[in-house]
């Protein structure tokens, strides 16, 4: 929709105001002639509708596009009414009166370009649907009002939709076979062939070598017999060997008037019945007839019951639509309303002779719970309501008739009569529940059928008796067969509840915990027997960590109180066993909870450190814990320390030393900590050191078996541009009373870095530093990109190499080559640097701090010179007259000259705005150098601009504030104007006097 909405708007706007092209005007013009419209006639109504084309903008094309089709639609939809109006069979003037006031309109399949014999209905049926739904809107005509009346949702939903010529839909056995059907035939036996052909204005078909076979006015079915029976006399097959279908259906023009939605000609296939006829034309109205639908044919008028239809009880009623067929939707004249215990409560319309039963049939019968003896109509009776009531019961029989007019409601009760006549039990038994009373009245039977559970009370039951008042009395009855008890009679809505024993007992727990090997807790009554030897026993027993002496058990008193009995573990020693209590805790106690407990720990040069826990009373050897720990390391120091800490006072530590050798038998106690030292820690050798100009730097323990060429070896030898004449070595001279001081040695080794010096010898913390050669630089680079005769990498050949011999190295600068450059350099993170070229070209001597020196790693991009100049927004009135489509915050315009500045700003970007600082005005160079504005005795001297330069303004804030600081508003002294007024005045008069006189 988009693109054809453009492709319209680009066609009607002039060639000067939008550039069209060839493929998009012929898109337009395609897409107007397919609606039936020329552009004229679109433009004037455009027009007339407030929409001139030439002026919408670009940007407004999104805000016009749904007004601009929805014209466009209108008008299709209205050319398509008045081609359809010529064509279709003329309204009597009760149809006109019916559709009150509803205009006329037919669907767009009548088009001109038709052919008025076989006329096709593919584009035509999709434009009929847009110019229904647009009619229908049009005259307010709701498409779910009449939704509560049965059968009306068919035509508001999708159930009876409108079959198009061209949705491939396959003809039934009863299609009526008619001038302009397609018709296939498949032969596949001992002959094959594949026959089509359409049906001619005789009625006809005629296959090649075979006389005619007349099929118009039969169905599907009767027409296959007879195209079977004629081929047959010339192929040879049976009859399950040749198919014929339908491939395109017919389209018949079909006249619908009265109580639909759109009235009219309507152009359909002829797959579509009468029902899917009125679905084109919107479905009857609410008030308009299913029961009653005229349908004419050749002058003959037929009455189409879609209730029939929706039953299959059309009888030899043919459904179907002929060409020219006119079908006629009168007012529904009778309207019946059934609620309640039917299965599809809602209105109904009915014919002459049908009658309650009908109604009840059409709601789908009644439902399970329908109260069979009564049914109620309510009915308008002159002027006033009154109720009818029939025996359901008779009227469903067809014993009796009940006859109805419209506007009646029918109600069918539900039946809501709660049971009554029942007996229940409940409580301690297998199969509780309600039960027939008139086969349970007596309660010892009751009971055997529910069938008590051993645990049930079998003293006596309750039995609650419900009056008729609602009154429930609570009866204890002897429980029926126990000790000679009698039975007892039970009344309907007795209620009978089983006891059971367990709820008439209190009942508390028994609780073992603490060094068992299973605590529990269980329940127990106040009855019930266990003793304490029981109960640990089926606690799994005493961990054999538990105390063996006595145990703790915590009886609670019926106050509440709690006491604590000290009883001796039953069986130890011939200890007697103990009886426990409901609610009784036995707490068995665990023997490290009597113990005091520290740590022994080993840490340092044992393979495998650990802290334990022992008894205060517990010992262990040094030589055990260092077996314990893994043994020793080989690095120990054959001394170690014990860190003892004092029991009764933690804050005191005692230090001992050790020999590992000699005292193995030194015991430790509980809170001591074992520390065995590392050896290496007391032995200073010292280092060598190698760094500078080796492969790999090297730091190793001092040995005096290293020299300098084992050093340097180890090092991976030297890198290249390495001095062989300058490895130093920095010797630390250590005393144990003078300062430190620092000797240097310079040697000079040979290619396999032997020291020149054969009796040079390395002491502890020498570092050999091997410097590199002066001036040495492992080929340096620079690269230039961009406008020089031959761009690339240039070697760098010394460190006062500049840009200007770069360039001269490149073949020089090319005539388009820009002025100002850019250099890109990594070192230190500089980034990018401004070059003005025109001072590197005007360098003389000794006068070079223009001509950059170029460092290893730099990269010149030298651009093509750009003849353009950008101003940037801010400060100007560049806003106030550029276009919104092209508006931004800044403008490209091509260099005119050497002007400054504030030419340029005046010229093409407005001028300055009142709140513009004029001093900030600069220019921006492509080199990045910024030239402000410059004053001279107030007179400001605004910058040149060059080509590629970019003009920046920014704002006083001062002066902004100022302006937009709202001013206050003075009160005017109207006597003082008056008295300088009149004192103005009388000067004026007295010099005009004195003129006078002097004449």
């Amino acid at each position: 929709m988009k693109k054809i909405f453009t492709a319209i708007i680009c066609m009607l706007i002039s060639l000067s105001a939008f550039a069209q092209s060839a493929n998009m005007l012929a898109m337009a013009r395609a897409e107007l002639a397919k609606r039936g419209l020329e552009e004229t006639e679109v433009r004037m109504r455009l027009m007339e509708e407030g929409i001139d084309v030439d002026r919408i903008p670009p940007t407004e094309y999104a805000h016009y596009q749904s007004r601009v089709m929805d014209i466009i639609n209108k008008m299709q939809a209205e050319k398509a009414a008045a081609q359809s109006a010529a064509v279709q069979v003329a309204p009597s003037a009760s149809a006109a009166e019916t559709a009150e006031g509803t205009n006329v309109i037919a669907t767009a399949a009548a088009q001109a370009d038709t052919p008025n014999d076989f006329p096709q209905t593919t584009l035509g049926e999709a434009a009929a649907e847009e110019a229904l739904e647009t009619a229908l809107k049009e005259n307010h005509v709701s498409t779910t009002a009449g939704d509560d009346i049965y059968g009306h949702s068919l035509f508001t939903g999708t159930s009876m939709d409108v079959f198009r010529t061209t949705d491939g839909a396959q003809a039934p056995d009863t299609y009526i076979l008619g001038e302009g059907d397609e018709v296939h035939i498949s032969i596949f036996g001992s002959s094959q062939t594949e026959i089509h052909q359409r049906i001619a204005a005789d009625g006809s078909i005629q296959p090649t070598g075979s006389s005619k076979i007349f099929l118009k006015g039969m169905t599907l079915a009767q027409g296959r017999q007879a195209i079977t029976a004629k081929l047959a006399q010339h192929y040879s097959f049976r009859k399950d060997q040749i198919a014929v279908t339908i491939t395109t259906a017919r389209t018949v023009m079909v006249n619908i008037y009265g109580e639909v939605g759109v009235q009219g000609g309507f152009t359909i296939s002829a797959l579509n019945n009468a029902f899917n006829a009125l679905a084109a034309a919107g479905g009857p109205t609410a008030m308009g007839s299913l029961r009653n639908i005229q349908r004419s044919r050749a002058g003959k008028t037929e009455s189409l019951d879609l209730y029939k239809f929706m039953t299959g009880e059309g009888g030899k009623v043919q459904f179907d639509v002929q060409n020219n067929d006119v079908l006629f939707v009168p007012v529904v004249t009778k309207i019946v309303k059934i609620e309640g215990a039917v299965r599809r409560p809602m209105r109904y319309e009915l014919v002459e002779g049908e009658t309650l039963k009908d109604v009840i049939q059409y709601a789908g019968g009644l439902t399970d719970n329908a109260y069979p003896n009564f049914v109620q109509i309510e009915r308008r009776e002159n002027g006033e309501m009154k109720f009818i009531e029939y025996d359901l019961a008779k009227i469903v029989d067809g014993k009796q008739k009940a006859e109805l007019t419209s506007g009646d409601i029918i109600r069918i009760k539900s039946a809501s009569r709660p049971m009554e006549n029942y007996v229940s039990i409940g409580g301690d038994v297998y199969y509780g529940g309600r039960f027939d009373f008139e086969k349970n009245n007596s309660l010892q039977a009751l009971i055997e059928k529910a069938e008590p559970r051993f645990t049930a009370r079998r003293d006596f039951v309750f039995v609650e008796r419900t009056y008729e008042d609602e009154t429930v009395e609570v009866l204890t009855v002897p429980f029926p067969g126990e000790e000679g008890n009698p039975d007892f009679k039970l009344m309907a809505r007795d209620q009978i509840r089983i006891l059971q024993q367990a709820q008439f007992q209190d009942k508390g727990s028994i609780t073992v915990t603490g060094d068992v090997r299973n605590p529990f807790t269980r329940e127990f009554g106040l009855n019930d027997q266990m003793t304490l030897a029981q109960a640990i026993e089926y606690a799994e027993g005493a961990r054999y960590t538990a105390r063996k002496d006595y145990v703790f058990v915590e009886r609670t008193r019926p106050d509440e109180t709690v006491e604590v009995l000290t009883i001796p573990f039953p069986g130890e020693n011939g200890n007697p066993d103990f009886q426990l209590q409901a609610r009784d805790v036995v707490r068995v106690l665990t023997l490290s909870s009597y113990r005091d407990t520290e740590n022994i720990s080993v840490s340092g040069q044992v393979r495998k450190p650990f802290t334990k826990t022992f008894g205060l009373n517990d010992r262990m050897t040094v030589a055990q814990a260092i077996e314990y720990a893994g043994g020793l390391k080989p690095t120990v120091y054959p001394v170690a320390y014990i860190f003892r800490k004092d029991i009764t006072n933690p804050s005191k530590m005692q230090y001992i030393s050790v020999s590992l050798e000699n005292d193995g038998e030194t015991l430790l106690q509980p809170g001591d900590e074992l520390r065995v030292y590392d050896n290496t820690t007391y032995t200073n050798v010292g280092a060598l050191t190698v760094s500078g100009a080796v492969k790999t730097p090297v730091r190793i323990t001092f040995d005096s078996s290293v020299g300098v060429h084992d050093l340097l070896t180890m090092a991976g030898g030297f890198t290249v541009g390495a001095a062989y004449d300058m490895v130093q070595v920095f010797r630390l001279n250590i005393s144990k009373k003078d300062e430190v001081t620092f000797d240097v040695v310079t040697l000079t080794v040979d290619e396999d870095y032997y020291p020149t010096n054969k009796n040079f010898q390395l002491q502890p913390y020498d570092h050999i530093v091997v410097r590199m050669t002066p001036n040495f630089t492992p080929g340096r680079t620079v690269e230039i990109n961009g406008r020089v005769k031959y761009p690339g990498v240039y070697v760098i050949e010394d460190g006062r190499t500049t840009l200007s011999k770069i360039i001269r190295q490149a073949g020089g600068l090319l005539d388009d080559a820009s002025p100002y450059c850019t250099l890109f350099r990594t070192f230190n993170g500089r980034g990018n640097i401004g070059i003005n070229l025109n001072d590197v070209k005007k360098i003389h001597l000794n006068k070079n701090w223009d001509d950059p020196i170029v460092m290893d790693g730099d990269v010149v991009n030298i651009v093509r010179a750009e003849n353009v100049v950008v101003i940037r927004e801010l400060g100007t009135r560049m806003a106030q007259y550029i276009p919104e489509d092209f508006s931004s915050t800044q403008k490209t315009l091509v260099y005119h000259g050497g002007y400054n500045a504030k030419w340029y700003i005046d010229n093409y970007a407005g001028g300055l705005i009142k709140t513009a600082d004029k001093k900030s005005v600069t220019v921006t160079l492509p080199n990045y150098q910024t030239v402000g504005t410059k004053s001279f005795l107030g007179i400001p001297f605004y910058p040149k601009v060059e080509p590629g330069s970019t003009i920046t303004v920014m704002i006083d804030q001062e002066k902004k504030a100022e302006i937009e600081k709202p001013k206050e508003k003075t009160k005017v002294d109207w006597d003082q104007v008056a008295a300088r007024t009149l004192s103005s005045l009388t000067s004026v008069v007295s010099l005009i006097l004195l003129i006078e006189r002097l004449n």
